[in-house]
């Protein structure tokens, strides 16, 4: 679902060919990884497993990027 909200953001200011909504998209964008960091940081604290899960799955985001 994050992985999807990029894209979408990205894609409707170039669809509706705005240079200020790509730039705007950027905002969303840093508070989304901001947002998965610190719900990663939840959830190796509270859920069981969730450190032998995120040891074999790398990429948060873009595979082979974060």
């Amino acid at each position: 679902m994050y992985a999807g909200l990029i894209p979408v953001m990205v894609g409707i200011a170039a669809w509706l060919g705005s240079a200020a909504g790509m730039i705007a998209a950027a905002v969303p964008t840093a508070i989304l990884c901001v947002r998965i960091a610190l719900e990663e940081r939840v959830l190796r604290a509270r859920l069981a497993g969730y450190e032998d899960y995120a040891r074999q799955v790398r990429w948060r985001l873009l595979p082979g990027v974060w």
